[in-house]
């Protein structure tokens, strides 16, 4: 019975250890809009932030806070694949992508968070800021058409919808796999 016991103890112990590893990320790095920073596979640049009605953007109605005065806020972000060096894989690939794009969550200056933003290229955000909006076929055509490094898009928009009143945002970006040197925490004050 002794023997089961310890062994569960070590069992957790290590499963503890490995948790409080994967959390050891060190202090949020900042960096400045149009800045480029070393994510992953990736650098990214946080061009500028844009206030949108929930109204303007068609089709997404669960963008809206539950009826409440709401706004949305576009993060407006431009991707570029990072150079790799001797030994590395040559260009990022859609499950790097998936990863960065997991990173992304916007903070409020009185400490409200949003980690559910909603990614869209910013050729198809244009196209709902005008009322219109991609049909399904277009998208999976856009996304699923050509080598797999040309079919992630460069500029993208990450859609967040935030309560009117609050203001005062910080884009904060996790860095899951960083690579030597990069910041686990990457964070950019947009002004609004």
């Amino acid at each position: 019975m002794m023997r089961n016991s310890l062994g569960i103890r070590a069992a957790g112990l290590v499963l503890a250890l490995s948790l409080s590893a994967c959390e050891q990320t060190g202090p949020p790095v900042s960096f400045g809009r149009g800045q480029a920073i070393p994510l992953g596979a990736w650098f990214v640049k946080v061009r500028q932030p844009e206030v949108v009605s929930p109204t303007v953007i068609t089709g997404f109605h669960d963008l809206k806070r539950n009826g409440a005065a709401s706004k949305i806020l576009a993060v407006h972000l431009a991707l570029e694949p990072r150079k790799s060096s001797a030994g590395e894989k040559t260009q990022p690939m859609e499950q790097d992508f998936v990863k960065l794009m997991a990173g992304f969550r916007l903070k409020d200056r009185e400490g409200g968070e949003y980690p559910l933003g909603y990614p869209v290229p910013d050729s198809e955000f244009r196209v709902m800021k005008s009322g219109g909006m991609m049909s399904e076929s277009e998208m999976k055509d856009f996304f699923l058409s050509g080598p797999a490094a040309s079919r992630i898009p460069r500029d993208w928009v990450v859609l967040y919808s935030v309560p009117q009143e609050r203001s005062g945002f910080t884009f904060m970006i996790r860095n899951f796999y960083p690579l030597e040197g990069q910041p686990h925490i990457a964070t950019v004050d947009l002004g609004r």
